[in-house]
């Protein structure tokens, strides 16, 4: 079993000054197993113009029950071909009004801390969530989706608790 691979391979480059982590042939998965930077999730982006793709948050825990496979506090972020399972919050922002969130063709599934507090993915009071072609399925007790930005996109996707304790579908 390749459950408790961290992040076996990926592959980092630079490109008009911003960072792109791309997973590279079969799906990389970051497994938290009870670790998170800063004691907040498995990444914490403070800034810059990120591309994530092609890799596997799971297992984000910590103290307070807000650990995120993503945790966004400044900057822009793009989000392709990810998945988010098991972690207490999938993708979580900050409230900074410059951020700016862009998901794509991504899986969130069995997310939550079970509390209602915590969600598949939960965008702050930032400038701009945009979420295309994702796939949001069983929650555990949180949101499958929550947005308290300026501008929100929700387009082409699947939001279906399925059967799942999703407070809100």
């Amino acid at each position: 079993s390749n459950e408790n691979v961290i992040g076996s391979e990926f592959y980092l480059m630079e490109r008009r000054n911003g960072l792109i982590i791309r997973g590279t042939g079969a799906r990389p998965r970051l497994v938290a197993d009870g670790q998170a930077a800063e004691g907040k999730g498995i990444f914490v982006m403070k800034g810059g113009n990120v591309t994530i793709e092609n890799l596997g948050f799971f297992g984000a825990r910590v103290r307070d029950r807000n650990g995120a496979g993503i945790r966004l506090e400044r900057g822009r972020l793009r989000v392709v071909r990810c998945i988010f399972e098991r972690n207490e919050n999938g993708i979580l922002t900050s409230n900074n009004a410059s951020v700016e969130l862009q998901v794509s063709e991504s899986t969130f599934f069995n997310n939550g801390a079970g509390d209602g507090y915590s969600h598949h993915l939960y965008a702050g009071r930032i400038a701009a969530l945009e979420v295309m072609g994702s796939y949001f399925g069983p929650a555990r007790t949180g949101h499958l989706l929550k947005s308290r930005a300026k501008a929100t996109s929700v387009l082409y996707n699947r939001l279906t608790g399925e059967g799942g304790t999703s407070s809100y579908e």
